[in-house]
């Protein structure tokens, strides 16, 4: 008991000399025969472990000492050059260092992730542990072995995410590539404040910018705001269109006809102009026109709704898809000014007469003095009609002409060429549309190449904003699946609306033209 109690520390079971395997260390090699590997390894670990020396330190030394001994008994030295000790040294001092683990010679699992399958499962709003499940059954059902695949969640999260990426930057690029100074550029936003978790109180004002061109729409972000505030709006609509580099190719804005989005000084629509440093054609939505005025009656007749819907509306909503929705017109015509004679109603109605007419006159957007252009090229719009308004343009360039201003009184007096004015001329700029035809009579505007050129780029543009709504219905299905990094769900969105783009449905022959352009565009 005595002599374990004084020292305080616990008894060794081996001498600090001596080395598992190989016992006790040696100071040199000695001896009239060559050493044996178990001296010159006893000597390497004296020096390492006793003497405190690095590995290569160590190994330097023992080769050292090895050399010796071979050149007494009469032996070739091992090494021809300083070069050759010195690749042995390192040698020896990696073969002391502990080995590397390494697994057993298996294959690899192969990962089947690709970009279609990856945008398939995101569309589908697959999470990455259902994607296990899923893709394990249909390889096993398709006869694969499923232990040759990579199906984890880890590896498919990984793979997933890294495909969103390239994807999106792959379809910018390509994008941004095809841009035809040519063809006209509208964009579209629209917001919608929504929570930023499932079942949370924290909103957001999300902001869908979308650019339409032709029969195309491309998406360009939806941008989680601070506020609605117009500015808020435009600084995100300008952040992106910079970012897409698409500021020289955007000719008009489409929007809802909001407070926050017309303003005259703090709007949306005179931000962007400014920031942006030039002039856009507006085009608010005539869809949401049409609401307001549609609102309006109801609640002079029906009173103000206090209910999240009215079954009115609900009947025409499910009735909606028997309306032929392919078929409107992208112009300023003259049955929309029969449609502002509705004053006339007034012998049915005068109630609901007068609200209609207050509603239109207050929301002429679609008739004002740069948008009336449109009509110049809408077939529906008589040539004499047509002559007047060249007339009326003519008059206000020689400075003759000023702005309309319609009173409820005149809404039946008032025709297209009274919204014609110096205005108008901007029409024509803003889209670099030719004038020439401007000196020929109307009916000889469809000989005229320019002309017919100029009429079906004008009958592509979009102009309602359904493009930005559908984008809030976008946001609205996957803000809260899949994953809740901003950044990823911005590729996602992304992913999500190029799939639609080329698999516009699930039928079969649908599917298979779109896997094989993708195969040809891989």
């Amino acid at each position: 008991m005595a002599s374990t109690s004084g020292s305080g520390t616990k008894p060794k079971t081996r001498k600090d000399n001596e080395v598992w395997l190989i016992g006790p260390t040696a100071h040199a090699l000695t001896g009239l025969k060559l050493p044996s590997t178990g001296e010159v390894m006893s000597l390497f670990f004296q020096i390492h472990k006793v003497n405190k020396a690095t590995i290569k330190e160590s190994a330097k030394e023992v080769i050292k000492q090895k050399t010796k001994e071979d050149e007494k008994q009469g032996m070739n030295p091992p090494f021809s050059s300083s070069s050759e000790s010195e690749e042995q040294v390192n040698s020896s001092a990696s073969e002391c260092s502990p080995p590397k683990k390494s697994k057993p010679g298996k294959p690899r699992a192969k990962n089947i992730m690709s970009p279609v399958l990856a945008k398939a499962l995101d569309r589908t709003k697959i999470s990455d542990r259902d994607a296990v499940h899923l893709i394990a059954a249909a390889a096993q059902t398709l006869g694969h072995n499923v232990e040759d695949i990579a199906v984890n969640r880890k590896t498919i999260r990984q793979s997933r995410m890294k495909l969103r990426v390239q994807s999106f930057k792959s379809a910018k690029e390509q994008f941004i590539l095809n841009l035809d100074p040519t063809i006209p550029l509208v964009v579209h936003w629209d917001g919608k404040l929504l929570p930023e978790t499932a079942g949370g109180k924290e909103t957001y004002d999300r902001l869908p910018i979308i650019v339409s061109y032709e029969e195309n729409e491309q998406l360009l972000n939806v941008s989680k705001l601070p506020n609605g505030t117009g500015e808020a709006m435009a600084n995100a609509v300008v952040e992106v269109v910079k970012d897409w580099k698409l500021k020289d190719y955007i000719v008009a804005m489409s929007f809802d006809t909001t407070s926050s989005n017309t303003g005259r000084h703090t709007g949306a629509c005179k931000l962007i102009e400014i920031k942006l440093e030039k002039n856009l054609l507006w085009l608010p939505c005539r869809h949401h026109v049409h609401e307001v005025v549609i609102g309006g009656v109801f609640d002079r007749v029906m009173g103000p709704s206090t209910g999240p819907d009215i079954l009115v509306f609900k009947r025409f909503q499910a009735f909606w898809p028997n309306i032929v929705q392919s078929d409107y017109s992208t112009a300023a015509t003259d049955q929309e000014m029969d449609l502002v004679k509705i004053s006339d109603y007034t012998k049915v109605d005068k109630e609901v007469s007068e609200e209609a007419c207050r509603k239109f006159i207050n929301h002429l957007w679609y008739l004002n003095e740069e948008v009336v252009g449109f009509a110049f090229f809408d077939m529906n719009v008589g040539d004499e009609t047509k002559q007047r308004m060249v007339d009326s343009l003519k008059k206000a360039q020689n400075g003759n002409r000023m702005k309309a201003v319609v009173k409820p009184q005149d809404v039946n007096d008032i025709h297209l060429e009274d919204f014609v004015s110096c205005a108008t001329s901007k029409f024509f700029d803003m889209l670099n549309l030719p004038t020439d035809f401007l000196q020929l009579s109307p009916s000889l505007w469809q000989t005229n190449a320019g002309y017919c050129k100029a009429q079906k780029k004008l009958k592509t543009m979009k102009v309602v904003n359904d493009v930005a709504e559908r984008g809030v219905a976008l946001i609205q299905d996957y803000i809260h699946v899949i994953t809740k990094d901003e950044e990823q769900r911005q590729f996602l969105l992304q992913v999500v609306s190029d799939h639609r783009k080329n698999f516009p449905n699930s039928l079969k022959r649908t599917v298979i033209e779109a896997l094989k352009k993708n195969d040809l565009c891989c």
